[in-house]
C-alpha cells in the first residue's frame, strides 16, 4: 500500500488476501511492505514469499497473518489516526471472511 495515501482499498485486499488463505497460502510476514496495490486496475499483489508456508486448510493462523498486518499499518503509518486503521482493517476483515466462504 502506499504511504502517501491514507485511501486504500481495504476490501480488495481483503479479498485478495482471502484467496490466498482459502488455498492454505500462509504469508510468514505479510505486512504493508508486502501489498503492492494497483488503483486503477484494481489488483493488490502480495510480495515476498519466500518463507510462505502451505497450511492444509484455513485456520487461526489467519487471523495471527491479518494481527500482523494490522500491526505493520500502525508502524509504517504513525500519522494516521488509530480509527482509521481500525476501520479499515475491520473492512478488510469482513471481506476478507467473506472471501473465505465463497
Amino acid at each position: 500500500m502506499r504511504r502517501e495515501s491514507t485511501e486504500a482499498p481495504w476490501p480488495l485486499v481483503g479479498g485478495t488476501i482471502a484467496r490466498f488463505h482459502a488455498r492454505g497460502l500462509r504469508h510468514a510476514d505479510l505486512n504493508a511492505h508486502n501489498l503492492l496495490v494497483d488503483g486503477e486496475a484494481e489488483r493488490v499483489f502480495v510480495i515476498d514469499w519466500d518463507k510462505g508456508s502451505k497450511e492444509t486448510s484455513p485456520g487461526p493462523w489467519c487471523d495471527r497473518v491479518l494481527e500482523r498486518l494490522q500491526r505493520s499499518l500502525h508502524k509504517w503509518l504513525p500519522e494516521v489516526d488509530d480509527a482509521i486503521i481500525a476501520t479499515g482493517m475491520r473492512e478488510l476483515r469482513a471481506a476478507h471472511a467473506q472471501g473465505l466462504q465463497s
